[in-house]
């Protein structure tokens, strides 16, 4: 575990996490910390909960700027949230690394928290930004198909495993 004040950072390069297991972040665990991760290999990681390989996470989020670069996870696992990589507050710089065959309920390769609302297409597989061509919403009408919604993360996947956040929706009405 790494746990500092995020003015600190910490450099992990070269390095081979596998086979380990634990109830959270199960090979690196990073809290409040500024994490610089290159050319790392994440193999056959367990976690209970919540990021497979690695987590990171940062309440402070100003003061941490991690970046995890050119590494691989395979075949990590996560019974909850980010069987490759778990974040929460703030959003590390991922780039050129490769996921294989990770899994999680939410997230299989990364995970991190809902930041919108979406409508689902007719499947109620996917999220778009967009209402689909053949849904319209008349004012004050009833309409024929539910309406359906999900929370989606940074990278528009639908969070399965957000049983606490809620939204309202309600009706705007005008004063003519």
């Amino acid at each position: 575990m790494l746990d500092s004040e995020a003015r600190h950072r910490f450099y992990l390069e070269d390095s081979s996490f596998f086979n380990n297991s634990a109830s959270y972040a199960r090979a690196v665990y990073s809290s409040n910390i500024s994490l610089n991760l290159t050319k790392c290999t994440f193999e056959k990681n367990y976690a209970e909960l919540d990021g497979g390989a690695l987590e990171v996470t940062c309440p402070k989020f100003k003061d941490c700027q991690s970046y995890l670069t050119q590494s691989a996870f395979r075949l990590n696992v996560a019974g909850r949230n980010g069987g490759g990589i778990k974040w929460n507050h703030a959003m590390p710089q991922i780039s050129n690394n490769s996921f294989q065959n990770n899994s999680a309920a939410y997230g299989p390769d990364v995970a991190s928290y809902p930041v919108s609302l979406v409508l689902l297409d007719q499947n109620e597989t996917e999220a778009t930004n967009k209402v689909a061509q053949e849904t319209s919403f008349a004012p004050g009408q009833i309409t024929e198909k539910p309406i359906k919604i999900a929370f989606v993360d940074h990278y528009q996947n639908i969070v399965t495993t957000d049983n606490s956040s809620q939204a309202s929706i309600q009706t705007l009405t005008k004063n003519c």
